[in-house]
């Protein structure tokens, strides 16, 4: 098991904080970008290969 006293590190809140934050907004634009990617898929419509 693993005791408190080995788990705590030294990191700042502020550290923790921006991490946070540069991976929200990484994801939203991502996410973003997909939903983009695929609203212009949807209009193209399938490919009939015929």
């Amino acid at each position: 098991m693993l005791p408190t006293a080995a788990s705590v590190s030294r990191v700042s809140v502020g550290s923790v904080q921006l991490t946070f934050y540069i991976f929200l907004v990484l994801f939203t634009v991502m996410l973003i970008a997909e939903v983009g990617i695929m609203l212009r898929e949807i209009k193209k419509g399938p490919e009939l290969n015929k």
